[in-house]
């Protein structure tokens, strides 16, 4: 769930309390950067 917005960036949180922080701007983000965001929400 969305937990909050700090400027270009959008803060999740997951049922155990994990957070997760994704970086919102307006063009892609590098490829290493998608595959570290979802393993941080896997784990």
């Amino acid at each position: 769930e969305k937990v909050r917005s700090t400027g270009s960036h959008h803060i999740y949180r997951n049922e155990e309390g994990k957070t997760t922080v994704i970086p919102i701007h307006g063009k892609d983000f590098h490829k290493g950067l998608a595959y570290n965001i979802q393993k941080q929400v896997e784990e």
